[in-house]
C-alpha cells in the first residue's frame, strides 16, 4: 500500500508486477463471462447487473444463478445483502452458507 506522505495516493495499491488498482477492489478478481456483455456492472462481488439481469458469476466465470430486476440492484446499508426489485416488491439476496 502507498502510504498518504507525499509519495502516492493513499487511495492506491501497489503490487510489484501487479497493476495499480484503488483500495476498495475486490483482493481476487473473478473471470468476466460473455454473458455479461460490456454495459454489465459489479453491484458486489460476484453480483453483475446487465440491463435488468442480474447475474451471480463464480470464480471460475461460470453463471451459477440469474434473474431479473425492474430497478437499479444496490448493496444494504450495514449488510452484505443486494437489494433489487420484482414488480412492486423491493427484495434483498444474501449469500447462504450451506454444508
Amino acid at each position: 500500500m502507498v502510504a498518504a506522505d507525499g509519495r502516492g495516493s493513499p487511495d492506491l495499491i501497489r503490487a510489484p508486477g501487479s497493476p495499480d488498482r484503488p483500495l476498495d477492489a475486490g483482493v481476487v478478481d473473478r473471470k468476466r463471462t460473455e454473458a455479461l456483455g460490456p454495459g454489465a456492472r459489479q453491484v458486489v462481488e460476484g453480483l453483475f447487473q446487465a440491463g435488468r439481469k442480474l447475474l451471480l458469476v463464480g470464480y471460475d466465470g461460470a453463471v451459477r444463478r440469474r434473474w431479473t430486476s425492474d430497478c437499479i440492484a444496490f448493496p444494504a446499508a450495514k449488510s452484505a445483502a443486494v437489494m433489487y426489485c420484482d414488480g412492486r416488491n423491493l427484495l434483498e439476496v444474501t449469500a447462504v452458507k450451506t454444508e
